[in-house]
Order: structure tokens, then sequence, then C-alpha cells
């Protein structure tokens, strides 16, 4: 089985990916970690700070031997949503998951992000960018909003995937 858990920074991908493939046996690959160990990408200066930007062209290519693996894989991240759609259609499921801007905020404010990544995280949020480019790309995905309650956030995930 593959999943794709996918929603802006902040949102809860990470821990809930974690704890539901602890639970279920799975493997994760979260998109950056994926790209650096792959160098599927580069390190580069963006406003005086060094990130990692992935090329999407080699992360695309790159990951299809994964989808079409026999394990069970939770893909967790937000650029997986930007593969091809033909990439999308190998994922058994989909969920986009979201959070208040309240939460959001905290959640990024503590990681030390920009006050400008924040804006333009919760501005993407807001306009529905990740559903409306997996609608772009006709892929059924399921919205889950989350909060600060994981046992509450994976029991609400569990009963959408199994």
């Amino acid at each position: 089985m593959k999943i794709l858990i996918t929603g802006i920074p902040g949102v809860g991908k990470s821990e809930i990916s974690k704890t539901l493939a602890k639970q279920k046996k799975f493997k994760v690959f979260n998109d950056k970690e994926y790209s650096i160990k792959n160098k599927l990408g580069n390190y580069e200066k963006a406003d005086g700070i060094k990130e990692y930007f992935v090329e999407l062209k080699k992360l695309n290519a790159y990951s299809r031997k994964d989808l079409s693996s026999k394990d069970n894989i939770i893909f967790e991240g937000h650029l997986w949503c930007e593969l091809s759609k033909s990439n999308l259609k190998l994922f058994d499921k989909v969920i986009v998951l979201t959070a208040d801007s309240k939460i959001i905020r905290q959640r990024l404010e503590k990681r030390k992000y920009r006050q400008i990544k924040i804006e333009e995280n919760l501005f993407c949020q807001d306009n529905k960018y990740i559903p409306e480019l997996l609608k772009k790309k006709s892929k059924k995905y399921i919205i889950i909003k989350t909060n600060n309650n994981i046992k509450q956030n994976i029991k609400k995930i569990s009963e959408k995937l199994w």
C-alpha cells in the first residue's frame, strides 16, 4: 500500500506519519530527507539563508521505483503532490492535512520560520493550493483537519485509511 500524507508545513505530517508507520509497520519517506539522500536537488542561498531545493523532475523520476515497489510506504511531505499525474495514480490513498492558522503559526514560529514563509504557507492553505493541484491531476484525496492531540489525529486518519 502507498499512502501520501501531504499539507503545508506545520500541520503535523511528520509526527502523524511516523506514528502511523510504527503502528502499521510501514516505511516513511519524508520528501526532503528522501531528496537529500538520493541527491535530487542542491543547496542554494535564498534571502541569505542556505536552503535545499529539490529538482521536481528528478524527484518524479527517482520516486517511480519506490511507488512501484511492493513495500508499504507512507510518503510524507508537501512536495509529493507535485509528482506527475501518472505517479500520483500509484498512491492508494491521499490525505491532505490542514490545521487552524493559529496552530500552524505557533509551530512554524517555534521552528524559527521567517514571517514571510509563515504567511506564504498560510496563503497556500487558505487558497487550497494542494487540493487544487491534486484535483487538476485527477487524484482523489481526503482532507483532515488536525489539532494538537496526536491520538485524535491518528484516530481520524485511521478511520479514513483502514
